[in-house]
């Protein structure tokens, strides 16, 4: 899978999951900044590539392991 379509994944999933994702709690298991994905949702700021990859394998790994 390219960059772009792993950044679109993430980004799409993120939005349309934001009502229902404990925002803090995703950054802090992922070791990221608090605040950046909130400020991503709230379309303050971009996500750079590495937190992309990261959240795309945690999307990967735990939500659709089904």
């Amino acid at each position: 899978m390219t960059q772009e379509a792993k950044r679109s994944l993430v980004e799409q999933w993120l939005k349309a999951n934001r009502s229902v994702l404990k925002i803090k709690a995703l950054e802090e298991k992922l070791k990221f900044p608090l605040g950046t994905i909130q400020k991503f949702v709230t379309n303050e700021r971009g996500l750079k590539k590495e937190r992309i990859q990261i959240l795309y394998d945690f999307i990967h790994k735990e939500i659709c392991k089904k």
